[in-house]
């Protein structure tokens, strides 16, 4: 693991940190985590951060631990984050180690999020480390999230890595989930690899 003293932080005029460098104990450059010593970012007029790039000791651009040097965000008239786009220190398509390269969201006229989806370099559809393409959810009047499912490239109803399709939630008047359910492909009530189908959750009167 990389370790470090002190995280310095330099925000502009709105509050949004810009740039973040990491020290040793003689305030010399080291690395974070994340394989840089310091990373940069933009923001839109909004205040939305649509970039993020990365660099060495050196202040030269590195690649992150995540395989990548640049982050590239885009938005919908709402703010909402709609892609996200991962670029090598060439400013070409990379990738992240599970070989996602963008990632793609969908909303409601809420701003609740309905889609979470994945592609590679070449912008075909792929997979992220559950095995899964694309994630759906479903939510009630109060906003609550009632289902999330996933389904694999072709768009066809897939099992993650827990072997779960669907996650189903229930709650009470209060707005507190009291049930979580798990079904199949197949849309039936299945087992999850670590063994039970469903947990129920109980509140006192402070909820």
């Amino acid at each position: 693991d990389m370790h470090y003293a002190v995280c310095a932080t330099q925000s502009d005029d709105y509050g949004n940190p810009i740039e973040e460098i990491y020290l040793d104990e003689s305030l010399n450059p080291c690395l974070s985590s994340t394989w840089a010593h310091k990373w940069t970012a933009k923001y839109d007029s909004y205040g939305n951060r649509i970039e993020i790039r990365y660099y060495d000791e050196r202040g030269q651009p590195c690649l992150s631990i995540h395989g990548y040097h640049k982050v590239l965000v885009k938005y919908d008239i709402n703010n909402n984050p709609i892609e996200e786009c991962y670029l090598n220190i060439e400013g070409k398509p990379s990738c992240n180690k599970y070989g996602i390269s963008k990632v793609k969201f969908k909303y409601n006229s809420k701003g609740e999020r309905l889609e979470l989806a994945f592609f590679n370099m070449s912008g075909k559809p792929c997979v992220d480390k559950n095995g899964v393409h694309k994630w759906t959810n479903r939510y009630d009047l109060s906003g609550n999230v009632i289902e999330i499912s996933c389904f694999n490239e072709n768009g066809t109803p897939c099992l993650d890595i827990d072997g779960i399709h669907k996650t189903v939630y229930k709650y009470n008047s209060k707005g507190n989930c009291i049930a979580v359910t798990y079904f199949d492909e197949q849309e039936r009530q299945c087992n999850t690899n670590h063994g039970f189908h469903k947990h129920t959750l109980k509140y006192d009167n402070r909820g």
